[in-house]
């Protein structure tokens, strides 16, 4: 039984912003993708591969970076299937015995680092309908590399999407412990507003252009000049947690800790509470956190949240600090990030922080 693109779209549970486009189901966001049932013994798919150029700072750079995906079958929390993809094709997703199936196919390394989209599954029997929802709250991580996972499964120096794993990721540990949905919109490098500073950087890492869209990187790099808003209606959030503020110092410390590098950053975090407020409604908790990394920014997410809290009268935004990376028993992750180690106890703070403000 083959099931083509559009049907999949309509058959299966979707994790996070997934985007039908160009005859292909595309997930790109960190954990992003679908779960569905199948009655049979094997599940393949056809794959569509965009690469991304390998960003370089100093120079040309003739690399490129490849999605990574994986699937969970039956409950498993260890991947079955965990590959690189480097061309379009065929892969073999799952086999096992004759029965019935329930396979998650998920996103792990991050959008801007190589595109995936499914043009056809492949069953040996039948679809049976989608799994429920998950029952518990609805949760979106707004980040940057922090967020992805950036070098969690490696402590060598450098970027490789096949050492970002999005399934040992703060975001994602918190939300499984609290049995919740879990979405993610984040990418390296990524801060509030784009940066001046760094040459050849593009509005993909600035948070503010990317948060109203399904998918602008998978539109851009497909030629789509309308991009594809996300339908906030449609997927309502219980809490919308921002971890942005990291990428943002770069931008005071290389404009010589400027006042005014320092109030566009104010003007920006405000505005962007704002927008997410807007496009997600007056239920949504917004939960403004910043770490494990640089704290520079901290004193001033705090400043901006309470002259957003006092102007708006807005009680359901609130700021938390996440510990810092604990190197003597954590180690660490690549270019200094954290490590699985570290998120792991980061997903156990953010589940208890949520806990709470959602009781």
């Amino acid at each position: 039984m083959i099931i083509n693109a559009q049907k999949l779209n309509e058959s299966v549970l979707l994790h996070g912003r997934t985007l039908l486009a160009d005859g292909a189901l595309w997930f790109n966001w960190s954990c992003s993708g679908f779960t569905l049932r199948f009655r049979g013994s094997s599940l393949k798919a056809a794959f569509r591969v965009i690469p991304d150029k390998a960003f370089a700072v100093f120079g040309p750079q003739e690399s490129y970076d490849y999605p990574c995906i994986a699937a969970l079958a039956d409950g498993g929390g260890e991947p079955l299937f965990r590959q690189k993809l480097e061309a379009d094709g065929e892969y073999t997703l799952f086999e096992g015995s004759e029965g019935e199936h329930t396979v998650r196919i998920v996103r792990l390394s991050e959008n801007n680092k190589g595109k995936a989209g499914i043009a056809a599954l492949t069953v040996d029997g039948e679809l049976l309908p989608p799994p429920e929802a998950p029952k518990g709250p609805r949760i979106e991580v707004v980040g940057d590399s922090i967020t992805c996972g950036y070098g969690n499964e490696t402590s060598q120096p450098g970027f490789a999407t096949e050492y970002e794993n999005a399934l040992k990721t703060y975001g994602w540990l918190a939300a499984r412990e609290l049995g919740a949905d879990y979405s993610c919109v984040a990418v390296s490098g990524c801060s509030v507003a784009a940066p001046t500073w760094l040459p050849g950087i593009d509005d993909f890492h600035a948070m503010e252009t990317l948060y109203m869209y399904t998918d602008k990187p998978v539109e851009s790099a497909l030629g789509r000049s309308a991009l594809t808003p996300w339908d906030f209606g449609a997927h309502p959030v219980d809490a919308v947690v921002i971890n942005l503020g990291t990428n943002d110092a770069n931008e005071v410390k290389m404009n010589r800790f400027s006042k005014e590098s320092v109030d566009a950053f104010h003007e920006h975090y405000g505005a962007m509470i704002e927008q997410i407020r807007r496009l997600n409604g007056d239920g949504a908790r917004i939960i403004c956190t910043l770490g494990p990394m640089d704290y520079y920014l901290w004193d001033d997410i705090r400043d901006t949240v309470a002259d957003y809290i006092a102007r708006t009268g807005d009680r359901k935004v609130l700021c938390r600090k996440l510990g810092g990376v604990i190197s003597f028993t954590e180690g660490s992750g690549a270019d200094t990030h954290p490590s699985a180690a570290t998120h792991e106890r980061m997903g156990h703070e953010l589940a208890a922080l949520l806990r709470e403000c959602l009781k």
